[in-house]
């Protein structure tokens, strides 16, 4: 029992060491004191806590030193290590320059020199080196490759059709060795159909158990210890006999002597490089390099890339075999972008996978394969503001508490729910609470690769198979060694989708059926057409040559409306008198010349508007009303728009227009704004109080109508160019009918108010014989002949007056506007002729021959209609055969006239057709203009019935405007662009400045 005498001696010794680490540890110790974590015992500290512990445990052991607060201080002997389990400390250790060196362990994988555990030095050079080949440019070439082998394990699968349960994760691991070995080093050893490919597995997998039992056996940790055990001998050997078949077959295929030994630094100048062209020009550069160090370099990317995406893509499998509702969602996901069995999925393809891809990540936030990384601190770092972790401690960073920590994923955090990742609910996290792939510069160099790879397999396996499995989610358990699995394995019942349902024949049988009674209907209706449009044979298209007529209407629903605008005038514009273009199964036909304008607009069978004015859902009214209503409608209506009563409305026009003087007074001077809302409130104002004769609506109501009225003329101007919209079936199925039908119940309700209104006052009001021969306003007309018109032809014409009193005159006096400021010459011209004949402090009423000698502010009303019609297309249908240019145009086709494109043509206003110069509507520069070739109002005898009573009302709001206001704008001429509507609508608003004058 002499030994019994050492004993003191070795406790003494103990004591002493124990004392010194103290002692030499202070400061760190000092540091780590700030942290939380479970008492410590002497010596051990809390190596107590990992004795005996299992891969299956370690979870549980690690879930308890979570539970503390971040960051945790866990002494390992007089190892002092602290665990992050939270998002912010985590960021703060992955980026900071401190953190780069990996532990120990990292050197138990037997490849210490290559990028995964290198020192920091050499990892800088090596990741530098090997970035490209995981670059964007050469990861397109590997789709082919990912697909093809993927095409090989459907095949495999295809075999288990049916079959019991079988684990599948061998079968996905071989499919991913086969994507590395093509894609890394340009080999094609066909792993998945090949003997040697179990072979590979066998060895693969005893080197990584024999691997993670060094990593849980701590005293086997030290290198001196570990190379006397049986451990060691067995895990050289495999790794040995991995080398001398798998790596060494590897290496005499790419000829790595040959390629580290070339005089060239580039492999193929016609590709992308790719690892092993990386690879071969790092180690070049290194000079002489051991062997066993170029076999480890090529044994990393078997095993980065092989174990970690199969290991995922078999969480992912069986998770929805386990959830079969979400399955189907990525099925009908797939099938809606790659719908056939074995169709190639691109990149682009994998890039529309978002659900899938959301799948995925939940996959590998539930069962992330690198569990725990694992850094040593090369200085003090600092993580928040109270706390520093000192030099020289290992970091743990618990990946898989963090994954399912219910802080930061809610209480479902251990439950599979892809909604994690939803755009709005990732929007709220922590960018370092789901780390998969690590992060910061040293995070994980191949993550786009394995995307890729992962989507494209999960697409395919998905795609022809449905997965069922009996394993519960509730009875998954996880083992942690170098990588992270699923204890379970990866077991399998597999289902071809194809043979789900013998229905999917008949289905496709009466599909066919269908579309063959369709294709004849079609080729009917084509042969109709072409009967129906002979005439136009011979007429030029706007469709360019190169263009087919459903690409140009694919151009025209498609784009803009500042680009719908532009290619109407772009075709309006060419130098033809006549023109086709087909819209849809339509024939539109444009009308380009003077001549032929005024044969269209004057003949007595053009009368008929098409059907697109059916959109505005006026029909009854002047504006849109069938020929014979419209006829019955303006005989009644004339005399309600002679002069004498158009003068007479010029006290109530006044009064509107000091009330918008009023109200742009309180606008602070110098202050941008919209001149819109006012000119069409003022001009909505005078159509209630003299055509409608009733009392104007407050401004709220006012401005509540206008938008109305803007929003379904909106949506009317939209249906126009989308064909498959003209059909009223499928526009009541759409937002904007329900929108529409809104607006239509909103201005219904305000006329028939208004109509209720004024029955009132003339049931109250004596009406005299003499009264009868008097000429009366718009709605008295109307309703003195009340027998004559139903009730909906009263309403409509009221609603057209609203809108066309309101829309022309308020749409020109903000364009008026915008030109004044964009034209001070003319501006101060179009002053001095109002202050000349009506100067400010003028107190008498102003008279209509005093508006008619304010002839240059007529002839920059008339500019400003020129360039700005407020009516910038008409359309028409000839009710009867006419004849155009000699050619005979049956009845019913489309007649288009652009007046936007038609006052801007050079052949009929001269070179400066596109300029603004009132001075072209002088006496002498309009002699020999042809009658029709301006039409601001229309023309013939369906023009507008309201084009004095606009004029008249224009012309008094600018002497108002312009007695109390300096106009100015920021806007250009040519700035101005505008969108497609039946009005002429700006892009953007009509912004001006006002300067008051003294």
């Amino acid at each position: 029992m002499w030994w019994l005498l050492l004993v003191p001696y070795l406790l003494a010794g103990v004591v002493v060491v124990y004392s010194y680490i103290q002692w030499t540890r202070r400061k760190m110790y000092s540091m780590l004191a700030t942290m939380s974590g479970p008492k410590t015992l002497p010596v051990i500290g809390h190596a107590h806590e990992f004795y005996n512990v299992t891969p299956e445990g370690l979870a549980d052991t690690l879930r308890y030193f979570g539970s503390f607060p971040s960051p945790v201080c866990i002494h390992m002997g007089p190892l002092p290590h602290v665990g992050v389990f939270d998002p912010e400390s985590v960021q703060a250790v992955l980026n900071s320059q401190h953190c780069l060196q990996k532990s120990h362990q990292y050197s138990f994988l037997w490849i210490p020199h290559t990028i995964i555990a290198s020192p920091v030095h050499m990892w800088k050079s090596q990741r530098k080196a090997l970035n490209p080949s995981f670059g964007p440019s050469i990861l397109g070439s590997f789709v082919p490759i990912f697909n093809n082998k993927c095409i090989v394990l459907m095949n495999i699968l295809q075999q288990h059709v049916g079959k019991p349960e079988r684990d599948f994760t061998r079968d996905i691991m071989k499919c991913t060795l086969d994507q590395i070995y093509e894609t890394a080093f340009e080999c094609e050893f066909n792993m998945q159909q090949s003997p040697d490919g179990d072979k590979s597995m066998d060895l693969f997998e005893s080197f990584m158990a024999l691997l993670a039992e060094r990593l849980f056996t701590i005293w086997m940790y030290p290198d001196f210890i570990y190379r006397w055990t049986k451990t060691y001998r067995d895990q050289k050997k495999c790794l040995s006999a991995y080398y001398n078949t798998v790596v060494a077959k590897i290496e005499r295929h790419v000829d790595m002597d040959k390629r580290i030994n070339a005089t060239s630094n580039a492999s193929n100048s016609d590709k992308p490089p790719n690892y092993i062209d990386c690879l071969s020009k790092y180690l070049r550069s290194q000079g002489p390099t051991p062997r066993e160090d170029i076999l480890a370099h090529l044994c990393l990317m078997v095993f980065a890339g092989n174990e970690t995406t199969a290991k995922t893509v078999n969480a992912a499998l069986l998770l929805l075999a386990m959830h079969p509702e979400i399955q189907e969602r990525c099925y009908k996901e797939i099938v809606s972008v790659c719908p056939g069995e074995n169709e190639y999925i691109s990149a682009e393809d994998a890039a529309k996978l978002t659900y899938l891809e959301m799948v995925i990540k939940e996959s590998m936030r539930l069962f992330p394969v690198a569990a725990i990384m694992a850094r040593v601190t090369s200085s003090d770092v600092k993580i928040n503001d109270h706390q520093t972790i000192p030099k020289d401690t290992r970091i743990i960073i618990g990946t898989f508490q963090i994954h399912r920590d219910p802080k930061i994923w809610g209480p479902n955090a251990e439950q599979f729910d892809p909604d994690h990742f939803l755009p709005e609910n990732v929007a709220g996290r922590h960018p370092y609470s789901f780390i998969p792939f690590s992060g910061g510069p040293r995070n994980c160099m191949g993550i786009r690769y394995a995307w890729l790879s992962m989507k494209i397999m999960l697409a395919f396996v998905l795609r022809q198979y449905r997965l069922s499995t009996s394993v519960k989610y509730d009875e998954l358990r996880v083992a942690y060694g170098v990588l992270l699995s699923i204890s379970n394995g990866c077991p399998l019942t597999i289902e071809k989708r194809a043979d789900i349902s013998s229905r999917m024949l008949v289905s496709l049988l009466t599909l066919f059926v269908c579309l063959l009674i369709l294709a004849l209907v079609i080729v009917n209706f084509l042969n109709t057409l072409h009967t129906k449009y002979a005439f136009a044979k011979n007429l030029p298209s706007v469709t360019r040559t190169d263009e087919s007529v459903l690409k140009l209407l694919w151009r025209l629903v498609c784009t803009s409306d500042v680009g719908k605008f532009n290619r109407v005038v772009e075709a309006f514009s060419l130098p033809y008198r006549l023109w086709k273009v087909w819209l849809g199964p339509v024939v539109c036909l444009g009308v380009c010349h003077p001549d032929l304008v005024q044969i269209v607009l004057t003949h007595p069978d053009c009368l008929e508007k098409p059907f697109f004015y059916r959109f505005i859902r006026i029909n009854r009214g002047l504006l849109v009303a069938e020929a014979d209503l419209w006829k019955r409608l303006r005989k009644t209506l004339n005399s309600a728009f002679n002069l004498r009563i158009l003068h007479g409305f010029i006290p109530i026009f006044e009064t509107c227009c000091q009330r918008m003087i009023d109200d742009l007074q309180r606008i602070p001077e110098g202050e941008t704004f919209d001149v819109m809302p006012y000119t069409a409130r003022c001009t909505l104002e005078m159509v209630f109080e003299t055509s409608l004769g009733t009392g104007c609506l407050p401004p709220t109501e006012s401005d509540c109508l206008i938008r109305h009225i803007k929003r379904f003329f909106n949506i009317a101007s939209n249906r126009f160019l989308n064909v498959h919209l003209h059909y009223e079936s499928v526009f009541k199925l759409t937002q904007r009918s329900k929108k529409e039908a809104e607006s239509l119940e909103y201005c219904n309700t305000v006329a028939s108010q208004l109509l209720a209104e004024k029955r009132l006052k003339m049931s109250q009001s004596k009406t005299t014989d003499d009264e009868y021969e008097k000429p009366r306003i718009f709605v008295d007309q109307l309703l003195r002949l009340g027998n004559s018109f139903s009730e909906t032809d009263i309403i409509h014409n009221i609603f057209t007056m609203i809108i066309a009193g309101n829309d022309t005159s308020g749409q020109l006096m903000a364009y008026a506007c915008l030109f004044l400021g964009m034209y001070p010459d003319h501006q101060q011209k179009v002053y001095t002729e109002i202050n000349d004949l009506i100067p400010r402090h003028h107190s008498e009423p102003i008279s209509p021959d005093k508006l008619k000698c304010l002839t240059y502010t007529d002839m920059f009303l008339n500019e400003c209609l020129r360039l700005c019609p407020t009516a910038p297309n008409i359309l028409r249908q000839n009710m009867a055969p006419i004849v155009l240019d000699q050619t005979n145009i049956p009845a019913g086709n489309i007649l288009a006239i652009s007046i936007f494109a038609y006052h801007r043509r050079k052949d009929i206003w001269g070179p400066d057709a596109d300029q603004f110069d009132p001075n072209r509507f002088s006496a002498e520069r309009s002699v020999g203009r042809h009658p029709y070739a301006f039409l601001p109002f229309s023309g013939g005898s369906r023009n507008c019935i309201g084009w004095r009573y606009a004029m008249i009302s224009m012309k008094l709001m600018l002497v108002y405007l312009l007695r109390e206001f300096e106009v100015k704008t920021d806007i250009r001429y040519e700035d101005m662009t505008f969108r497609f509507n039946a009005a002429l609508v700006l892009a953007g608003k009509h912004l001006v400045r006002l300067e008051r004058r003294m």
